[in-house]
């Protein structure tokens, strides 16, 4: 058992399988397995899982909250080809989040974006500050001796002496009742698919929190790993310390994989009016124009998450297809989003680009709302032409 005098926040980069076939995609791939979309939460140390693969290896990995980049974390072993990746997040106050991921690959090149929304439903609790003991005050209370003297008698009083006994109040001893942790599954082997049930049972305890996420003091939670897997059971004690407990599921074998299904298209959201700046794009650079820059119009009445510019070269002369590469696209205008296409991206999708006569660019645009449903445009071409300075 592990004690830390605060809360300890772990990323994990570990293997994992890719799919469960072990065919790992050419592109750069990523997908959220925690939280779920849609899931409701307490405030706390929230854990982003999620995992990560391509043939290029991962390089990084980032998380955004809500549009905006929350942390990014390098891979120790770029050349990894899957990785399983724990990023912490601490939401600020209740409400609606966004949650993003996104992978890079060795070369850099960016995955399509993973997100959940979640709902956070109460406050973070602050410790409480123990107050300042106030020094004990002594107060003496003043005795007043009467001396009345009595007229004497002919009869002796005699002296009585009656001892006051001691006053002996006892104090009653303290009790401070025990904690109690218990951390299990029903099986923590298993065969690839299998399914298996993570217990845990306290008593006597101010918090509990399973793999990051704030949860009650005695639950239960269903896993079908495809891989093996790591679970944590962080658990802050009477006296502020903690008590962080690992569970590890070893998988053997291999998950059918799955028939992919395509997300519905991002209802309410339009794209028109793509174009190009140019007609053709010389390649080595030192020539105009070296670069272009590629428009869309984005209208309608869903939220739009992200845009994004996919792109290749195609060398027709030579025979040969360069691997689809993206660009985010920037929103320049109330409608208006743009990328710019340069030599260093060109030769991402085929390197060389090999200019010619009949060699193309080829892109189109993607939209995709808050619930991760995209659209696509029609595909537009561009002529990359040969530099000779």
């Amino acid at each position: 058992m592990k004690r830390f005098g605060s809360i300890c926040v772990v990323l994990l980069m570990v293997v994992a399988l890719s799919g469960c076939d072990g065919a790992i995609p050419a592109r750069t791939q990523i997908r959220i397995d925690a939280p779920l979309d849609g899931e409701e939460m307490d405030a706390g140390i929230i854990s982003v899982r999620s995992r990560a693969a391509s043939g290029n290896g991962i390089a990084r990995v980032e998380l955004w909250v809500n549009g905006a980049l929350y942390r990014s974390d390098d891979n120790p072993t770029p050349d990894e080809l899957v990785i399983y990746v724990v990023q912490p997040w601490v939401p600020t106050a209740p409400g609606d989040y966004t949650l993003e991921v996104r992978a890079y690959a060795a070369d850099d090149t960016a995955s399509d974006p993973a997100n959940v929304t979640v709902s956070v439903i109460s406050e973070m609790v602050e410790a409480t500050e123990t107050p300042t003991a106030e020094p004990l005050t002594l107060t003496p209370t003043s005795a007043v001796l009467t001396d009345t003297l009595a007229p004497p008698t002919d009869t002796p009083v005699p002296l009585t002496d009656t001892p006051i006994p001691p006053t002996d109040t006892p104090v009653p001893p303290t009790n401070t009742p025990q904690f109690q942790i218990n951390f299990w599954a029903d099986s923590t082997s298993l065969k690839a698919g299998d399914c298996t049930t993570i217990h845990w049972e306290t008593a006597n305890v101010q918090a509990v929190y399973f793999d990051g996420r704030g949860v009650a003091g005695t639950d239960t939670y269903q896993i079908c790993p495809c891989s093996s897997e790591t679970h944590t059971l962080d658990v802050l004690l009477p006296d502020g310390e903690h008590d962080i407990r690992a569970l590890d599921i070893e998988v053997t074998g291999y998950c059918v994989t799955p028939t992919p299904t395509t997300p519905p298209d991002a209802a309410g959201l339009t794209i028109s009016g793509v174009a190009a700046s140019d007609d053709v794009i010389l390649w080595p650079t030192g020539c105009a124009p070296d670069e272009i820059t590629i428009s869309a119009s984005i209208s309608g009445s869903a939220d739009v998450s992200a845009v994004k510019l996919t792109y290749r070269v195609v060398d027709n002369d030579g025979g040969r297809e360069g691997e689809w590469q993206s660009l985010p696209m920037s929103q320049t205008a109330t409608e208006l989003y743009t990328a710019t296409i340069g030599g260093e991206d060109l030769q991402r999708s085929l390197d060389p680009p090999t200019a010619g006569v009949t060699t193309t660019l080829e892109y189109y645009v993607q939209v995709y709302d808050t619930q991760d449903n995209h659209s696509e445009s029609d595909a537009g071409t561009v002529k990359v032409g040969h530099c000779v300075p």
